[in-house]
């Protein structure tokens, strides 16, 4: 005889907050939803049976983690007829950092700066894996080797050790980068 699984009473904050514990296959599953990335949580459980209630066991931390949000306060400024220079803050959350990645096209899709052959010399598109979380902001990283007169788009996405997934069979766009 099972009875209905229901979510345990709580005090997390805020209410709305749930709790959700399973076992190693996940049969009857707890998960903790709408928690927020790059915050240490703590967590400590007790069962209840025929026989009443357990001890607490022992207290165990974790801090979600997730990759990081967009940089903010992103600005270019064209600094000579074939130069830019793109200065930009940390993202609101992903720390801690381990590198930014600035890219630059022609196109407003990007498709050649996704491509291989891209990099932080080449002409007219480029990647540039800029590494380390960089000084205090504003960040600031010149792109060189431009047309004078060319309209170009430019983004910039921060890494930490969260891998970036792939999210369209279709490959568009290629992972979910927060740029």
């Amino acid at each position: 005889d099972t009875k209905p699984f229901s979510t345990p009473v709580h005090h997390m904050l805020p209410h709305e907050a749930a709790v959700e514990i399973g076992t190693k296959d996940c049969n009857k599953c707890i998960y903790v939803n709408s928690l927020s990335p790059g915050t240490q949580y703590y967590v400590r459980a007790r069962v209840k049976n025929e026989r009443g209630w357990s001890e607490y066991s022992d207290l165990v931390s974790e801090t979600p983690r997730a990759i990081p949000s967009s940089p903010t306060n992103v600005h270019v400024n064209a600094i000579s007829g074939s130069c830019l220079e793109v200065e930009f803050h940390p993202p609101l959350y992903g720390e801690p950092l381990i590198s930014y990645i600035v890219q630059w096209d022609y196109s407003e899709t990007f498709t050649l700066a996704q491509d291989d052959s891209a990099s932080c010399t080449s002409l007219r598109y480029g990647s540039c894996v800029i590494s380390g979380p960089g000084g205090p902001p504003p960040i600031k990283h010149e792109i060189c080797g431009l047309n004078e007169n060319e309209e170009y788009f430019v983004r910039v996405a921060a890494r930490n050790s969260v891998q970036v997934q792939s999210i369209y069979p279709s490959g568009n766009p290629k992972d979910n980068t927060n740029w």
